[in-house]
Parts: structure tokens; C-alpha cells; sequence
């Protein structure tokens, strides 16, 4: 015999939110901005049998007010539906779909013009709700399997944004000026896939690790409607080991890339990466010591760096007393950098940042 639950329930919400300037930003000025919710909830679901279904909506009255600007009211209605389905106590699958509803940042509604810096202002915003409504679609799998010790998880997410927040992007000279409006839809796509392997005939484990992620986003330049992109690509594999032995160890290798590209301009970057390394862990009596080495190789169009590095810890324990020494990227103590990609919708760029070199370090701890 089926089971079926019904929860019914009602909230209310009110938020107020106030921005203000400096003389140094704006001619000075504050916005405020206040929003009240009442929402009547109510959803069902059956709690017996494999396949589960959780069905209902939420009706939301939603009221708005900013600073110099007429009193928003609307009534909208969020419905959501998921589905899961047990296979056993750890295998399942599940999907779900919803009408989501996102607050909008205070400072991108603002009726005030602030400068951001010498050749950058924020005008005038046209946004007039902090209520943003999409759809969100989602799919889950799990598979615990103990008897061949293996374990895959998978999950994958996309998020569409109805009328995204756009911004307006007008350049004289080397001013730029932002204001923001509504435009077209904005996708957010997420993938992730995780798998651990731990093999009976050899104490090995294997871990591999991807994920995924494609952006969208509009925005207009210099009256030109635009369309911003972003697609990134990860991937990781380590083999450890877990002998009964003074020795183990594991090796690990991984590839990233990320390609974006602004549609109204042949701007475009595209960096890539690949880390390997390896460590072997010693344990004997009082006595740990590590040794790893490790290998990074980045790459763009107009740059490429390899770094090496080598690593060496070990900890001595005398009753209450440990010792410990540790050398971390020997071979870059002097330096060390990484880089990075930012986009925006009237320009890209790659950045390099210096980060903490190498360095050698010495301790002692005492357990009470």
C-alpha cells in the first residue's frame, strides 16, 4: 500500500536593504530598497515503494520598493517536481525541475551613477524588481557498490535565467560606462562525475575526478547586442597505494582547459594546463617522512610556463615531544607565479600573479 504525505504551509518575508555612497564615489545619495514576500506552500509526496514523486508550488506575493521608483507588486507561482527512484540502500537516481527565484544584488539596481575608477562608472540601473525567475533542472546518480568496493557518483545541474541581468556597456575614449538591464536568457550548465576504485587483488585505489562548465550570458557594447561564453574542462586521476608496509605512495595526474569567447569582438582566450606528481610516504617506529615531486605546464596563446618542484617533510615523535622539518618547492624558492583568466563583456585578459615561492620551515609541539 502506497503512502501519501501533504504538508501545507504559509511565510512571510521582509528585507530591507540600503546602499550608500561616498562623496568620493557619487555626489553622494543612498538607495533603499524593501521587499516583503507572503507565499502560501504546498506539496505532496509518496514515502512508500522505490519510486518517490515530490510535487507542489508555492504562490508568492511579491512586493517591491526603491528609492525613486513606483511600488512593485506581482503574484507568481513557483512549481517543482522531482522524481527518485531506489534501486537498493545505495543505488539511486533522482531528477528534479523547478521554477527558482534569485535576489538581485542591491548595487545593480541603484539609480545612482557611481564611479568605480578613473575610467570606469556605473549609470543608472533599469532593473526594478530584486526578484530574478528562472528553471533549474538537476539529475543525480549514486552507486555504492561494497562488495566490488567501487563508488560513482554523478551529478549535473543546468540553471536558465529568464530576462538576465545584462549590463550596458558604452565607451568614449577610455571611459567606460555600465548600466544594467534586462536582456535575454543566461545558461549556466555544471557536470561532475566522481569514481573510486579500490582493487582486491593489489592494495590499490583509484580516484578520477571530472567535471565540466558551460556559461552564457548576454550583455550589449556600444549598442551592439553580445553574447559572452565561457566552457571549462577538468580531469583527475591519483593511484594510491595501501600496502601493510613501511612504504606507500600514490601519482596523480590532471588537465584542465578553459576557452571563453566574446561573440560581438574576436576576443578570445584559451589556457590549458597539466599537473602530475607523485609522493612516497615512509613510516617506521616514532619516524614519518614524505618525499614528493610534482610537475606544472600552463599554456596560452601568447604564454607558457613549466614549473618543477620538489617536497620533503618528516616528523620524529620523542614521548610528548614532535619534531618536525619541512622543505616545500625546493626548486622555486625564489619565485613562483600562476595565471588566470578574466572576462568581461567589452574585454579579456590573462592575468599573472606572483604566489609564495618556496620555502624551508622548522617546528616543534608539545601534547599536553
Amino acid at each position: 500500500m502506497k503512502c501519501v504525505s501533504l504538508n501545507a504551509s504559509v511565510s512571510q518575508q521582509h528585507e530591507q536593504n540600503t546602499l550608500r555612497l561616498t562623496s568620493e564615489q557619487t555626489a553622494g545619495g543612498e538607495d533603499k530598497i524593501q521587499t516583503d514576500e507572503y507565499s502560501a506552500n504546498i506539496f505532496a509526496r509518496n514515502t512508500k515503494g522505490a519510486l518517490k514523486v515530490n510535487a507542489g508550488a508555492s504562490v508568492t506575493v511579491e512586493r517591491s520598493s526603491i528609492t525613486g521608483r513606483q511600488s512593485e507588486n506581482r503574484i507568481k507561482v513557483y512549481p517543482s517536481l522531482s522524481l527518485s527512484y531506489d534501486f537498493s540502500n545505495a543505488h539511486s537516481l533522482s531528477l528534479s525541475l523547478s521554477r527558482t527565484k534569485n535576489r538581485t544584488e542591491t548595487a545593480k539596481m541603484s539609480a545612482l551613477t557611481l564611479i568605480d575608477s578613473y575610467n570606469e562608472m556605473t549609470a543608472t540601473s533599469a532593473i526594478d524588481t530584486p526578484f530574478q525567475t528562472g528553471t533549474s533542472l538537476s539529475l543525480n546518480y549514486n552507486n555504492y557498490n561494497t562488495a566490488s568496493q567501487t563508488y560513482l557518483t554523478v551529478y549535473a545541474n543546468m540553471q536558465r535565467q529568464d530576462h538576465a541581468l545584462t549590463p550596458v556597456v558604452s565607451q568614449e575614449g577610455t571611459t567606460n560606462t555600465v548600466a544594467y538591464a534586462y536582456g535575454s536568457h543566461a545558461d549556466n550548465i555544471y557536470a561532475m562525475a566522481n569514481l573510486e576504485k579500490r582493487l582486491s587483488a593489489i592494495p590499490l585505489s583509484i580516484k578520477i575526478n571530472l567535471t565540466a562548465n558551460y556559461v552564457e550570458s548576454p550583455s550589449v557594447l556600444n549598442g551592439m547586442d553580445n553574447t559572452s561564453t565561457l566552457k571549462s574542462l577538468k580531469a583527475k586521476a591519483v593511484v594510491a597505494s595501501n600496502f601493510r608496509s613501511m612504504f606507500n605512495g600514490e601519482v596523480s595526474l590532471a588537465y584542465s582547459r578553459r576557452i571563453s569567447d566574446i561573440a560581438s569582438s574576436s576576443i578570445k582566450t584559451d589556457i590549458s594546463g597539466i599537473d602530475a606528481g607523485g609522493k612516497l610516504y615512509v613510516k617506521t617506529g616514532r619516524l614519518k617522512f614524505t618525499a614528493s615531486m610534482a610537475y606544472s605546464h600552463s599554456k596560452t596563446d601568447t604564454y607558457r610556463y613549466d614549473i618543477y618542484d620538489l617536497g620533503l617533510s618528516a616528523e620524529y615523535k620523542i614521548r610528548r615531544l614532535t619534531l618536525k622539518l619541512s622543505a616545500e618547492n625546493v626548486l622555486n624558492l625564489d619565485s613562483n607565479s600562476w595565471i588566470n583568466t578574466l572576462v568581461t563583456p567589452y574585454y579579456s585578459a590573462i592575468e599573472r600573479y606572483n604566489r609564495m615561492p618556496g620555502c624551508l620551515m622548522a617546528g616543534l609541539k608539545w601534547t599536553y
